[in-house]
């Protein structure tokens, strides 16, 4: 795979803006074609228009900017350059920069595919919304401060419990290792054709962290016997569930691609020795 033409996003943030300048002086001398910067200034360019016109992407920025732009980029491999705290997603360090342009010049590189996972909402009035796919998870909480939300949960439309809580993440493999981690799920491994929910605070632990195939649907209906509820998708796109709302959770067709330098589980073993 040769990748010549890309387009480059950076974090909403001054010292990462100035690196990133420096940076694309370092592209510019390594001959690739940039179509265009996402980032850099107050009058931006529709991120999905620009993500057309390249081979690949760059980021410059955290986890945050990763999920952004996975959001615009459809299967165009990302870049992801560590500015951030954690940086999971991300492949290298600022200071691994030129040699990384290098590796993609001599194509010594791979393609990471991660299936995002999609849902509906139907509401109570007849209502369907489709949700937009996230990389990581859906989170679905209270809308109430400290008033739980009562849950039916389903399988392929069978009743499988009911449970009161603060709500639940629904996450992908590569998700499993964010949120969903720190609310006590397992890890998948990336490549996985799964996804699961993990539940957040359940009452007297009613209910246990789940892994779904990628044939399974996962459906969650907010019950009337209790608060109404939100989703929020990527920790940016969010809707109302009112009572009686049922809200359908599959994995897609859809792929977000990274540009990957190291072992096929590097990222895994360095999460072992995290936690």
């Amino acid at each position: 795979m040769m990748l010549k033409r890309v387009a480059i996003f950076c974090a909403p943030k001054e010292n990462v803006r100035k690196e990133a300048h420096k940076k694309i002086k370092i592209i510019e001398r390594a001959d690739f074609e940039i179509v265009g910067l996402h980032g850099f200034q107050e009058k931006e360019v529709n991120p999905s228009e620009l993500c057309k016109e390249a081979d690949f992407i760059i980021v410059f920025g955290g986890d945050g900017t990763i999920l952004y732009t996975a959001k615009y980029c459809g299967d165009k491999p990302i870049l992801g350059v560590n500015y951030g705290k954690i940086g999971f997603l991300t492949e290298i360090t600022p200071d691994n920069f030129k040699t990384a342009l290098e590796k993609i010049k001599s194509n010594m590189f791979w393609i990471q595919e991660n299936k995002r996972l999609g849902g509906e909402i139907a509401y109570p009035d007849g209502e369907r919304l489709a949700l937009t796919s996230v990389l990581n998870e859906y989170l679905v909480y209270t809308s109430a401060l400290s008033k739980m939300v009562s849950f039916e949960i389903f399988v392929d439309l069978e009743p499988i419990t009911k449970v009161r809580g603060d709500g639940f993440i629904v996450a992908t493999p590569i998700g499993s290792s964010a949120y969903a981690l720190s609310a006590g799920g397992p890890i998948l491994i990336p490549n996985a054709l799964a996804f699961l929910v993990v539940p957040l605070a359940p009452l007297w632990g009613k209910f246990r962290s789940l892994v779904l195939s990628e044939k399974n649907v996962l459906s969650i209906k907010v019950r009337e016997d209790g608060s109404n509820a939100v989703i929020v998708g990527d920790g940016m796109d969010k809707y109302e569930l009112p009572r009686g709302s049922l809200v359908h959770f599959r994995l897609t067709n859809q792929k977000t691609r990274f540009i990957r330098f190291g072992s096929k589980f590097e990222k895994l073993s360095r999460l072992m020795l995290i936690i």
